[in-house]
């Protein structure tokens, strides 16, 4: 489980060429850009593939699984109990929103909760033409999760119907 802010600040990082990661920021570490994209050394620039001193991601993925990661929130709010204090996070490209949990600094569980044609399932009435596009992620006073649709700029709430 995560924390309350700001002991824990997991943060989605958009790779260079390959790699999305979610990193837990604190301050003083060094993430390892421009000599590490996720946990793979980057060619040419780190030949040793040193790491040290390096914080690595919590957890990452490749492009098989999306394009550009969209950092969210710890989920906190009372309409999913099952996902309260999971890491929600999302896709720009994908278009996927997923669940991550953790115990200290592990990753013990990973789920896609949502694509985009699964939203319809909940309480979205209306997509941009091209999907979704999650462009960003919001959380009001009572812990419910937000969605921001880059095309229109529309913000939707994760909801039951």
């Amino acid at each position: 489980m995560f924390g309350h802010p700001p002991a824990c600040n997991p943060w989605g990082d958009v790779g260079q060429d390959d790699v999305e990661d979610i990193d837990l920021i604190v301050k003083g570490q060094n993430y390892g850009w421009r000599i590490m994209e996720g946990p793979i050394c980057t060619p040419g620039v780190n030949s040793q593939c040193d790491k040290t001193g390096l914080t690595l991601p919590l957890y990452s993925y490749t492009h098989d699984q999306g394009r550009s990661i969209t950092g969210g929130y710890v989920y906190r709010g009372k309409e999913f109990e099952q996902l309260c204090g999971a890491y929600l996070y999302g896709d720009f490209v994908s278009q996927a929103i997923w669940g991550l949990r953790t115990q200290g600094n592990k990753v013990v569980k990973h789920k896609t909760l949502f694509k985009v044609q699964s939203l319809l399932d909940l309480a979205f009435s209306y997509f941009d033409d091209d999907g979704l596009l999650i462009s960003t992620f919001g959380e009001d006073e009572a812990g419910e999760i937000y969605v921001a649709a880059y095309q229109s700029g529309r913000i939707y709430k994760i909801a039951k119907k």
